[in-house]
């Protein structure tokens, strides 16, 4: 597993040194997002792992983070250094696959995403740099599996041309 994150540093090495600043947010709907931190597992080791530069929340105590650390819609607009924004997508607090999660859930926040100012006005957004992720990738399956799972998405949906 250590050869293949390090060989996928080297593939996202580009990206990188373009864009190190990444906000990882976690939610079902634009109404009750988390921020995503150093501490929130494989969702943010891996990203880091990248060589990625978590964001968090100005003005906050770094040992006081939790999990996921909840975060007003407003409070978006302070992320504005954000090159990325990776917004883990979950089904109301369950993490187990559903059936067309992707039609079901990521599209409707995908919608309400590019339906809100305050989403838009984020420099990620404006250069189409915001992907959305099922949590269950990396939240649902810890482990090489999960990983594995995790890191090709991450592979997929930032290194591809949209």
């Amino acid at each position: 597993m250590r050869n293949q994150i390090k060989l996928a540093r080297e593939s996202f090495s580009d990206l990188v040194s373009s864009n190190p600043n990444v906000l990882l947010l976690g939610g079902s709907e634009l109404k009750s997002i988390n921020v995503f931190t150093q501490s929130a597992g494989l969702c943010s080791s891996l990203v880091e792992s990248l060589g990625f530069k978590l964001l968090i929340p100005p003005n906050i105590d770094k040992d006081k983070l939790a999990r996921g650390m909840p975060v007003s819609l407003e409070t978006l607009a302070e992320f504005n250094d954000a090159n990325l924004v990776i917004f883990l997508v979950h089904n109301s607090g369950n993490l187990q696959p559903i059936d067309n999660f992707e039609s079901r859930i990521l599209s409707k926040l995908k919608m309400a995403w590019k339906k809100n100012a305050i989403a838009q006005s984020l420099n990620a957004s404006k250069v189409g740099k915001v992907y959305f992720i099922p949590t269950y990738l990396c939240a649902g399956l810890p482990g090489p599996i999960g990983t594995d799972l995790y890191l090709k998405e991450l592979q997929e949906r930032l290194l591809s041309p949209r």
